[in-house]
């Protein structure tokens, strides 16, 4: 597994002997690394009981879904595309259970293939692309002429008709997500689990109801994600919701079953949501968690039951430039 120039700087924590002598945590090496290959293993390799962060980012939310791939996938098979824009980030929500474990969810602008996807593409050697989404047919014709590229459109007349769409290309899900219809902040928590376990990702209609054509694919086990405003209760499933986007991330936490040798955090804010969606299969990787954190609070909310929850030797990365601070853990 590559981990290539998206890995800015690595600092090490002190050990816990130290710590306690001295609670402010002294940085032992600063690394400013820019477009030079390298991998996390070395840096563990110095202290096998310290914790180590490191920041994935682009100069835009496309540059930031490239680099991500590149820190995961040296070659793939096969990518997910959906639209960049902030009206239809919902699909690539829909489509992190499609990722998995094995595929980037790149961006795109929805008229034109954005020239550093095409570049991705290519460079990972990808054959096979689902379109998820509102993305014009202009697209998909110029993925179909880089050759050797099939792109798959999958998409409704809705959100909820493509999460169908998608949903039907999943094999024996083993459970369901069902989020409310604009209840996108309050989903991140789950999209890397939903990657990792093959469940799929429902979306109620504006009403709260769950529409028919999502219905067959639901699979045994089911969570409502978010309160009985946004999706209304169904037989059987566990809701797991918070006051707020924050509390709901904190309860997904407590409630499902994550490892901790990595995790993720990214900026909770609305302009910064893309960063945890493109990073769900990633994080699925290592059956990690994303954490929501803001950057202009004091990271308290990101950090309750976190610090303990850590491995000794975990990475902690940060997704996206510096609207995501490393202060808080």
């Amino acid at each position: 597994m590559a981990f290539s120039y998206v890995i800015i700087f690595i600092k090490l924590r002190e050990g816990n002997s130290i710590m306690k002598k001295n609670t402010a945590r002294k940085t032992l090496a600063t690394l400013a690394l820019a477009c030079v290959a390298m991998s996390l293993t070395p840096f563990n390799a110095l202290a096998d009981t310290e914790v180590t962060s490191a920041r994935i980012f682009g100069a835009d939310r496309f540059g930031t879904a490239v680099a991500v791939a590149d820190t995961g996938w040296t070659t793939a098979t096969t990518a997910i595309l959906a639209p960049a824009d902030d009206a239809n980030l919902v699909y690539a929500l829909e489509a992190a259970p499609l990722a998995g474990k094995s595929s980037p969810i790149l961006l795109t602008d929805k008229n034109t293939l954005t020239a550093a996807t095409q570049a991705e593409l290519v460079k990972l050697g990808v054959k096979n692309v689902y379109v998820v989404g509102a993305i014009d047919q202009t697209v998909v014709d110029q993925i179909n002429a880089l050759g050797g590229v099939t792109a798959t459109v999958l998409t409704g007349i809705d959100r909820t008709d493509t999460a169908a769409a998608i949903a039907s290309k999943l094999i024996n899900p083993a459970g369901s997500f069902v989020i409310g219809y604009d209840a996108l902040p309050d989903a991140l928590s789950i999209a890397s689990y939903a990657a990792a376990n093959n469940y799929s990702i429902l979306l109620a209609k504006p009403d709260g109801t769950l529409p028919a054509s999502e219905i067959a694919y639901m699979g045994a086990t089911t969570f409502i994600i978010g309160g009985p405003a946004l999706v209304d209760n169904i037989p059987g499933a566990t809701r797991l919701f918070g006051a707020d986007r924050f509390a709901t991330n904190q309860a997904v936490l407590k409630a499902l079953t994550f490892k901790y040798n990595h995790v993720y955090v990214a900026n909770g804010q609305d302009t910064h949501l893309v960063d945890s969606l493109i990073a769900s299969p990633l994080a699925a990787m290592y059956d990690a968690p994303i954490l929501l954190t803001d950057f202009e609070g004091d990271g308290t909310i990101a950090s309750i039951n976190i610090h303990s929850k850590l491995d000794p030797s975990a990475v902690v990365t940060a997704l996206g430039g510096d609207h995501v601070a490393d202060y808080w853990w």
